[in-house]
């Protein structure tokens, strides 16, 4: 009991002494305290003099501030955008560049998207031109290989997947093109894949009005979520020559662009919808292959596409080039009705000579509403530095220019090409509906006649495996006959009979005339009937009569098999009695072996 009592005691007193005794020696020590300050120096700290932030509450753009309000899936700074203006102000010589490095996911344009808004960070106050290129990266490291041009690109090779010259003058958001400017901001209205997943660098170059101070949008958040802040601006003026101002910024922050997606992207291929008036066209150049031995060829181009009628009413011309911008007429096609896809060809055969590319327009001749099928492969041989790899879609006037390549094959053959029809009256005929032919009950009656002869044949005990044989064969002909749904009468007849019938039994009084009708048909149906039989007879012996031979040769085989082994089997039969010595019982199976055969050679003596 005391130990129970006492233990607990002196272990709660070992571990007062292990912790006390540390604590009194270190709380008799003097407290110092350090205190660390870190100075965190910008490399721009000095550079406050040169970008000023001028915002204020009029210049908020949050998606409020669009013109017109987002209509799709809207990417961007939620919060006030900050413009900053630099101080350089800027000669007749000038530009000024923005990029910023931008990733989608999929949560936000899932696959991608085809047609995107996408708003400029850059104030549009005295800028005479704009442009912006979107180069898709392969890797996220990008440097600039000129900074200070108005046309810029990147060290790597990578593709350029839009480019756009954007119409400073259009602020009409309806009447204009693809871009349009309002409240100080420009809007670019982008027809081409852009997908979620992929690095892009939007790098925007800005030509000023002299005198001029340029200035962009910057925004305090991460705008697309996808922890990349990366946005380098160069300014560059020639004020004096040999001597131009030239200055790069790298900021870790997002320059204020956003974006509208409006339309999805699919996998392969997709589709851009415009409505096509009269005079509209759609024009596309071809990059053509120029070997052959022939020294002339026949010229065909296919086009896909799709309208709610599945026709459109279009002509389609060729042009060769060189690639300064001048074009020769070189083909036309005479047909201008096509439906479903177009295929035309030249009306005559094309002399082979080198071209370097071909512009195929398609201009239309009545009003219809079609999607053109473009390809969305995201590649360097898509790239928009190639001007083969890109659509212009012409409606009232205005261009507008698809980043894509359209679904089309140029070939070159050595035969006219025509199109197949599309309009179902000009289809061949489809059979009508046939009546299958009526079956018949050959197989049943051979079938029958057989199992009963093969019955007759298994009663004489000694043909019983010819008559198993026989009678199996009639069983299959039988069923195989019964499940094909034959019949003995033809239709016709069977349909006389019935009205026949019919007839009689109605009331004579009412039904004279339609009964006398009926036993007329009913005799002719008998006659019919003869007549089928008759058909049956001769039918079934052209059918059967190979096959009844064939059983016969098995049966005669089968008999002479058998016969063959009974002889064999009596002169065994005599060797056993021999054996047993039973010699009136070898002598009387001798003597009836011997009637046999001489009975056999008697036969054949009197054939």
């Amino acid at each position: 009991m005391i130990t129970k009592h006492i233990l607990p005691l002196f272990a709660v007193m070992a571990v007062f002494l292990v912790v006390a005794v540390p604590y009194t020696s270190a709380a008799g020590e003097d407290l110092i305290e350090k205190q660390i300050t870190y100075s965190i120096d910008s490399e721009y700290q000095d550079e406050h003099d040169r970008v000023v932030n001028i915002a204020d509450e009029s210049a908020i753009t949050n998606p409020d501030t669009w013109k017109p309000s987002p209509q799709g899936i809207w990417i961007g700074a939620s919060t006030e955008e900050s413009l900053y203006q630099f101080d350089q102000i800027m000669a007749v010589d000038n530009v000024l560049q923005v990029h910023s490095h931008v990733r989608f996911n999929s949560t936000q344009v899932m696959n991608g998207a085809s047609t995107t808004i996408i708003r400029s960070p850059i104030a549009s106050d005295n800028v005479s031109e704009m442009r912006l290129r979107v180069w898709a990266l392969s890797t996220p490291e990008w440097e600039l290989r000129y900074p200070f041009s108005e046309y810029p690109f990147l060290m790597s090779d990578e593709p350029l997947a839009a480019s756009v010259d954007i119409n400073m003058a259009d602020t009409s958001i309806t009447d204009g093109g693809d871009q349009w400017t309002v409240d100080g901001r420009t809007y670019i209205l982008l027809y081409g894949p852009l997908y979620s997943g992929i690095d892009y660098v939007f790098s925007w170059a800005a030509i000023y009005e002299p005198d001029s101070r340029p200035a962009v949008y910057l925004s305090g958040q991460d705008i697309a979520n996808d922890n990349i802040t990366d946005t380098q601006i160069s300014v560059y003026s020639k004020l004096i020559p040999d001597q131009p101002y030239e200055q790069t910024y790298r900021w870790s922050i997002d320059p204020g662009i956003s974006f509208d997606f409006q339309q999805g992207l699919g996998n392969g291929v997709y589709a851009q919808s415009f409505y096509m008036g009269v005079g509209d066209s759609i024009s596309v150049v071809i990059k053509p292959d120029n070997s052959g031995a022939d020294p002339s060829y026949y010229h065909t181009v296919m086009i896909p596409w799709a309208t709610a009628d599945g026709h459109i009413n279009a002509k389609v011309t060729a042009e060769k080039g060189s690639g300064n911008g001048v074009w020769t007429p070189y083909w036309e096609d005479n047909r201008t009705a096509w439906d479903g896809y177009i295929l035309a060809c030249s009306d005559e055969k094309v002399p082979n000579n080198v071209v370097s590319f071909i512009r195929v327009t398609v201009t239309f001749l009545s009003a219809e509403r079609v999607n053109w099928i473009c390809l969305d492969g995201a590649t360097s041989d898509f790239s928009q530095t190639s001007y083969y790899n890109n659509a212009i879609v012409t409606t009232g006037g205005i261009e507008h220019k698809i980043q894509s390549r359209l679904y089309a094959s140029y070939q070159k053959s050595v035969g006219e090409v025509f199109m197949p029809s599309m309009n179902p009256a000009d289809f061949p005929a489809m059979p009508g509906p046939k009546i299958n032919e009526r079956g018949n009950y050959y197989g049943t009656i051979m079938g029958f006649l057989l199992i009963v002869a093969g019955g007759l044949l298994v009663s004489t005990v000694f043909l019983a495996p010819i008559g198993f044989f026989v009678g199996g064969a009639g069983a299959v002909m039988l069923t195989q006959d019964l499940m094909s749904g034959g019949n003995f009468f033809s239709q016709n007849a069977a349909d006389n009979i019935n009205n026949a019938i019919n007839g009689l039994l109605s009331n004579p009084l009412d039904k004279l005339r339609d009964a006398l009708g009926g036993i007329g048909k009913f005799i002719i149906s008998v006659g019919e009937a003869f007549y089928d039989g008759l058909k049956w007879f001769v039918d079934a012996t052209k059918e059967y009569i190979p096959i009844l031979l064939g059983l016969l040769i098995v049966a005669v085989a089968l008999y002479i098999f058998f016969y063959a082994i009974k002889f064999q089997l009596q002169i065994w039969g005599i060797c056993f009695s021999m054996a047993k010595g039973n010699m009136e019982a070898a002598a009387g199976q001798a003597e009836q072996l011997h009637g046999q055969v001489s009975g056999a050679l008697g036969r054949l003596r009197r054939t």
